[in-house]
């Protein structure tokens, strides 16, 4: 089982009763209802990029070009099951932090922003400017209905979350994403290839995730 210090087993969040037995029960409700949302996002993202990649190694001009995007077909057909299982075992790792009473353990789950994931090497430069404008878009076009999302749940922990420590937010859900990634061998080209396909189909419908959100609250009276 790949499991990095960072990452915290589905299992274990559900089998420690103390942070989730201080979590109001709509907000288990938020998780859950956001869960089913990103999985079935997910799904739609790996059933394309096996698509995606095999068009662009049919299409490719040389032998090493075609070679690596059918290796990185191979790899994901490989890895998508633990892929998406890391992926939602953070995001149930940051709903139970939600429950702690003080914030050291919010490190447990990655933050993403420019300065975190640019690096020294020109490919650490590009995925950091691309993961930057991804976010960028994200916030101006739903940045509204997360801020009412993270205000509700200030409102419910009793404390102030900010957008980007909001489980939900695209902060978070891309580092959710990098962090499962961390066990693809593919190269930068591909690993841009997947972070369009997370945008195209599971931040595209952060509107959704947010508004469902915000009615589940709404709903309680939050």
């Amino acid at each position: 089982m790949h499991n990095d210090g960072k990452v915290v087993p589905i299992n274990r969040a559900q089998a420690t009763p103390s942070p989730l037995a201080r979590l109001p029960v709509v907000v288990l409700q938020v998780r859950d209802k956001a869960a089913q949302q990103l999985q079935q996002g997910l799904q739609e993202l790996f059933d394309n990029a096996d698509d995606t990649l095999f068009e662009m190694a049919d299409k490719a001009r040389s032998t090493v070009d075609h070679h690596i995007f059918f290796e990185a077909m191979r790899d994901l057909r490989l890895k998508r099951k633990n892929f998406e299982r890391v992926f939602m075992e953070q995001l149930f790792a940051a709903f139970a932090n939600l429950g702690q009473a003080g914030r050291g353990d919010l490190h447990l789950v990655p933050v993403v922003s420019y300065e975190s994931v640019r690096g020294t090497s020109a490919d650490d430069l590009e995925r950091a400017v691309a993961l930057e404008a991804m976010l960028s878009r994200v916030r101006h076009r739903d940045g509204l209905a997360l801020g009412q999302l993270s205000a509700r749940l200030s409102e419910l922990l009793g404390r102030r979350l900010d957008d980007h420590e909001n489980p939900l937010g695209p902060a978070l859900l891309c580092g959710f994403f990098l962090q499962a990634g961390r066990s693809l061998g593919v190269e930068i080209r591909v690993k841009l290839i997947m972070l369009k396909l997370f945008e195209k189909y599971v931040l595209s419908d952060a509107d959704l995730l947010y508004a469902e959100a915000n009615q589940l609250l709404v709903a309680t009276g939050v």
